[in-house]
């Protein structure tokens, strides 16, 4: 596996770290190759409220994303006073280009790469999502127009509208007193107002008992479908905010929420979906 970090910025305070899986030159009946050629990929994007990165958020899911096939990668993005918009936005773009423009090096198929993100990162990757096309972004990076473009995004308990999010906190949360993105409150931090029919396909999920407003999911939701974006959203009873598996590999010696779980299964089985990952060619069957 080829695990490296990758700087993303000139002061180093940006990288992205790969779980990459090389290609095998071992063949199957002397003939195939064992390993498919142009994975898809996914970047994790921890949470932690734009103040620090979750490791429970990031590791752990890019391997288990390499578990189902997925070539991954965990950005470290903006954080703490960085974090003022639009360097989150700037962040994601220079990762999605990083990663489509260097397919060939990580075996990846270009047009099959997810982001994934968790609470603040869900922030980021929904920013991505809906505002990969903002008029300038790309000319001011030096990537060409669309290169920054994701083919879907994974928003899991997601800050969808950190302005709402900072006016309910202000007073009782860190984030207020040292992410700089809580202080500025830019339309751009409300992700809604951006959901356009370039909107990229989305899979979502939170709890019901999650802190952050779970109706929050259900508006953005309304204006996916007005829109003709294709999504899938899941709305779990039980469950308090930042589980990310909810597994017991990030939750050890607690009790796991019933079925929270699953949202795992089901997300990658809505991405093989899209990605067409996994169907073999006519008439080949693998044989062990």
């Amino acid at each position: 596996m080829k695990n490296e970090i990758y700087p993303l910025s000139q002061d180093g305070t940006v990288t992205l770290t790969t779980y990459v899986m090389e290609r095998s030159t071992v063949k199957w009946n002397n003939r195939d190759p064992w390993e498919p050629e142009g994975r898809p990929a996914v970047i994790v994007c921890p949470g932690g409220g734009y103040w620090f990165l979750s490791q429970r958020e990031g590791e752990p899911v890019a391997l288990s994303f390499l578990q189902q096939g997925y070539q991954a990668f965990v950005l470290h993005y903006s954080l703490q006073e960085r974090s003022a918009f639009p360097n989150p936005l700037e962040d994601i773009s220079k990762a999605v280009w990083f990663v489509r423009s260097h397919a060939g090096e990580f075996n990846i198929d270009p047009e099959k790469i997810a982001v994934c993100g968790f609470s603040a990162g869900g922030h980021v990757c929904a920013m991505l999502g809906t505002q990969w096309n903002t008029p300038g972004l790309c000319q001011r990076l030096g990537i060409p127009e669309g290169g920054n473009k994701p083919n879907a995004m994974v928003l899991c308990y997601a800050a969808l509208d950190f302005n709402a999010i900072s006016r309910r906190m202000k007073g009782a949360s860190k984030l207020d007193g040292v992410a700089a993105i809580s202080r500025q409150l830019p339309p751009e931090a409300d992700t809604s107002n951006y959901i356009s029919g370039e909107t990229v396909p989305a899979f979502l999920w939170i709890t019901r008992e999650d802190m952050l407003d779970c109706t929050d999911y259900l508006r953005f939701s309304e204006k996916l479908y007005a829109a003709g974006v294709p999504f899938e959203l899941h709305l779990f009873g039980e469950g308090p905010h930042g589980m990310s598996l909810s597994s017991p590999l990030v939750a050890y010696g607690y009790e796991l929420p019933v079925n929270v779980g699953q949202w795992f299964p089901l997300c990658v089985n809505w991405l093989n979906k899209r990605n067409d990952f996994g169907k073999p060619e006519p008439g080949k069957v693998c044989k062990y």
